[in-house]
């Protein structure tokens, strides 16, 4: 009787169990789960599974949109939930927030966070170059160089690192390295500012014809470009060629209507010119929209000093001056309109400020000399006409005015020496006003010293 029973067990035990599935067949969605105890202790491992750590990189973009949108304090707190989950090695999270620092003016902090971002991804260029450049914010440019040459020695052909590797020893003064590795920049990329930069060493080199030629390759490539039309406008006025260079100012506002340079250019030319009224008209553009340049309110008092308003010269020459009070031409200027309204020891005390500025402006001396001899102090006078004679010794106008001087101090063998260096130097013909002005003090004079005994008027 034991063994038909033994012989069903088995066969209902060979029944309840369940044939497994290959691994390969997924089950049917539609297809309800058999109810057997299997799947139920399948449930509960799973339940019992530790939950996976993200990816370190899933955030990424999230960390990007928030720092282009410059959501600075959104990234900020979004970089350091990432570094804390991923104990610090998150890259992207470290660059962010080396970013997010950099903006907001935590450079050390943040030349640290890109230095750990190198650390765990030293192949990565990106990482080294932004490295460089808050080096270079630090005015390390020793340091930053280095690790330029890290990044061209493991073979990264980009123009940014040579650009910037220049911009470095430009700042340690080594120009004709900086000018060379500019030019592979250039000839890698032809990007404006390299161009620009380029032609500013050749200026900083004294090589104004090269500089002039490097922004007029670079309109090839830019011609639109107001920045370019201003500089070489600005290199041809310097050079004396006025109506070249009013041409590309013309060209530069075409682009950019309120480019204040430009404005300031064109309107230099037209007062020039004496078209006060129309440089004014110029100058309103730049006086509303860059009300804190120095430059434009010395051009506006030299307007009204051309139109004989001497009061709202001094006025608008001396808002300049408290713009910046280290500019030579704002103080010679305040000196000549105070020297035109008799007030000579203001003009002398501005003028001395000019001459300490740049020694080297023959013209300063000229009317300090005039000032000293309006104040009675005919030795100092004397003295400051010799170093104006010393720097521009064929200079009628100053040989006219130390001739006079001269006269002054009762020395007529002197001034008649100094007149006939006038004698030799002057226009020989007489066109605008200051010329016959000239003449026509240098007349009187020479009649003065012949009699030896009239006092000019």
């Amino acid at each position: 009787m034991g063994k038909p029973n033994d012989k069903k067990q088995k066969v209902q035990q060979n029944v309840a169990d369940p044939v497994p599935a290959p691994p390969d067949v997924l089950p049917s969605m539609s297809a309800s789960p058999p109810e057997t105890a299997a799947p139920r202790s399948r449930r509960r491992r799973a339940k019992a599974k530790a939950p996976s750590v993200p990816d370190a990189s899933s955030l990424n973009w999230l960390l990007h949109e928030a720092y282009l949108k410059r959501n600075f304090s959104v990234a900020s707190a979004l970089c350091d939930e990432q570094l804390s989950l991923h104990h610090g090695r998150s890259e992207q999270a470290l660059f962010v927030k080396a970013m997010v620092c950099r903006q907001q003016g935590n450079i050390e902090e943040s030349l640290e966070l890109f230095k750990k971002a190198m650390y765990l991804n030293p192949h990565n260029p990106n990482n080294a170059k932004q490295v460089a450049r808050t080096l270079f914010l630090l005015s390390r440019f020793h340091s930053a160089i280095e690790v330029y040459d890290q990044i061209l020695a493991a073979n990264v052909r980009d123009w940014h690192v040579l650009h910037n590797r220049a911009v470095c020893l430009s700042f340690i003064g080594r120009l004709d390295d900086a000018v060379e590795e500019m030019t592979k920049a250039l000839s890698m990329h032809k990007h404006d500012a390299s161009f620009m930069q380029l032609g500013k060493y050749c200026l900083m080199q004294g090589r104004v014809h090269d500089a002039i030629a490097v922004f007029t390759e670079a309109l090839m490539f830019s011609p639109e470009n107001a920045d370019l039309f201003t500089m070489l406008g600005i290199l041809h006025l310097n050079l004396g060629e006025t109506p070249k260079a009013f041409d590309l100012f013309g060209r530069a506002l075409t682009y950019n209507p309120k480019d204040t340079k430009a404005i300031l250019g064109a309107g230099s030319v037209i007062q020039e010119c004496g078209d006060y009224d129309v440089a004014l008209r110029k100058y309103r553009v730049p006086a509303a929209t860059a009300p804190d340049s120095a430059e434009t309110w010395n051009n506006i008092g030299m307007c009204f000093y051309g139109l004989g308003k001497e009061v709202a010269a001094i006025s608008c020459l001396k808002h300049a001056a408290y713009l910046n009070p280290f500019e030579w031409k704002t103080q010679f200027n305040l000196g000549l309109a105070h020297m035109k309204v008799r007030q000579y020891a203001s003009a002398f005390q501005f003028l001395s400020a000019a001459s300490n500025f740049e020694p080297d402006f023959a013209d300063t001396y000229m009317l300090l000399g005039s000032a000293l001899l309006y104040l009675d102090d005919a030795a100092n006078a004397r003295a400051a006409f010799e170093k104006a004679t010393s720097l521009a010794p064929t200079d009628p106008t100053i040989a006219l005015n130390y001739a006079i001087a001269l006269y002054a101090d009762q020395d007529f063998a002197g001034a008649a020496a100094k007149l006939a260096i006038y004698e030799a130097n002057r226009s020989p013909s007489a066109s605008d006003d200051a010329e016959k002005e000239l003449q026509q003090a240098a007349d009187k004079l020479s009649a003065a010293i012949q009699l030896g005994d009239v006092a000019m008027q």
